[in-house]
């Protein structure tokens, strides 16, 4: 918490990603961390095991209910989306959303490429949405470049071989632009 607070007081994004722990510390136990953030990254069974819901857009919205300011799903061969009350309400990530964040949800979906091994791939996208995050891109853009990265990933045996570098991601960027 106290990393949190004194992020947020140097005007940068918190981004927290709860991992495997979603599941069994539960949502009541993790609330003030998530809702500390702007940002919140989790996988469609991350969203399930905490909230119950099978579909991770209900997931993911209970949480925007019960006041997390932005959910991130990775959503695997789905792409990703990124969940939020309406532009401008929540804490830095209104304002991190701009205005392609129409009805409160936006989507990128994933690359069309084939998986070797998954491993790392949470990783990976996590790495590219929060560079470009950091960068200042729109959030549509985070999500494009957080799926490259985990495409990228899944083509490789291994979990930190995989993370692309700056150029790997351009050069993927390149060939795939925006599938």
């Amino acid at each position: 918490q106290k990393a949190m607070h004194v992020a947020r007081c140097a005007g940068a994004h918190v981004v927290y990603g709860p991992g495997g722990a979603a599941s069994w510390i539960g949502m009541e136990n993790l609330a003030e961390l998530m809702r500390l953030a702007d940002f919140v990254l989790m996988s469609r069974s991350e969203l399930r095991g905490m909230t119950g819901r099978d579909e991770p857009e209900a997931g993911a919205r209970l949480l925007v209910e019960r006041g997390v300011p932005a959910v991130v799903a990775t959503l695997g061969e789905h792409g990703a989306a990124c969940y939020t009350h309406r532009p401008g309400q929540g804490a830095n990530a209104g304002d991190a959303l701009g205005p392609d964040s129409s009805g409160g949800a936006i989507w990128a979906p994933a690359f069309d490429v084939d998986a070797v091994d998954t491993t790392g791939a949470g990783d990976a996208f996590a790495s590219g949405f929060i560079s470009s995050l950091v960068e200042g891109k729109p959030i549509a853009e985070c999500l494009t470049r957080g799926n490259a990265c985990a495409a990228i990933a899944i083509g490789q045996v291994g979990a930190r071989e995989a993370l692309p570098s700056r150029e790997e991601l351009e050069a993927f960027l390149a060939v795939h632009g925006n599938e």
